[in-house]
């Protein structure tokens, strides 16, 4: 009776002796450490030179690789997504959510046919586009926007944040003449020190919260 051999590991492919992307044996070649064990890859060259496209290293700055139909799709995309602000009436800050509800599910509704198997092979952006501008058109902004609340002569003549009026003669680094042409005393902005703090709250930047 023949009793079962153990086989070994399968014998393991050598790989070339070269950079296993560009294919160069120069060298100097070192192991890739996130390639299959035993690819090279040059240690310089490949390793350290960035990748650029050939569209994008002919184009200048400024400009777009992408063609005029691919970017007024992208420009469809934003009109259709880019609802201005509500009052602050309920209502109408009710309506700017259903209105943006509905532009949402038409974007995803001609996005998602667009990209199914039976139609991506023949995507047209321009013909997206235009649908997208069609059901844009047809949910139209019918709230009340946002308007920043007129001020009076006296808020016109007084500082944003401490409501203090500005006094011209007063000039001192922390005095409550106007700082510059902002709407600032030179009180309010002396007391802003964390200006190079990305999140700092501020009395300037606080302002909102007031």
């Amino acid at each position: 009776m023949d009793l079962p051999t153990r086989s070994g590991p399968p014998a393991v492919e050598p790989h070339p002796a070269g950079c296993h992307l560009c294919g160069s044996t120069t060298g100097p070649l070192l192991p890739d450490p996130i390639a299959e064990q035993g690819q090279l890859i040059c240690s310089r060259g490949c390793q350290t030179a960035p990748t650029t496209d050939a569209a994008a290293k002919d184009t200048r700055k400024g400009e777009s690789t992408l063609s005029s139909d691919v970017l007024d799709l992208l420009a469809a995309i934003r009109d259709a997504t880019g609802l201005p602000l509500p009052s602050t009436a309920d209502a109408d800050e009710i309506a700017w959510r259903n209105l943006m509800h509905r532009r949402l599910i038409d974007l995803h509704a001609v996005l998602s046919v667009s990209l199914s198997p039976e139609y991506v092979a023949r995507l047209d952006p321009a013909e997206l586009a235009a649908d997208l501008r069609a059901r844009t058109a047809a949910a139209p902004v019918t709230y009340t926007l946002w308007q920043p609340a007129a001020l009076t002569a006296a808020e016109v003549d007084a500082c944003t944040v401490c409501r203090r009026p500005f006094d011209p003669a007063d000039t001192r680094w922390d005095g409550a003449a106007r700082h510059r042409d902002t709407t600032y005393c030179r009180a309010c902005v002396n007391r802003c020190h964390d200006t190079e703090i990305a999140d700092h709250r501020c009395p300037i930047c606080a302002r909102g919260d007031r």
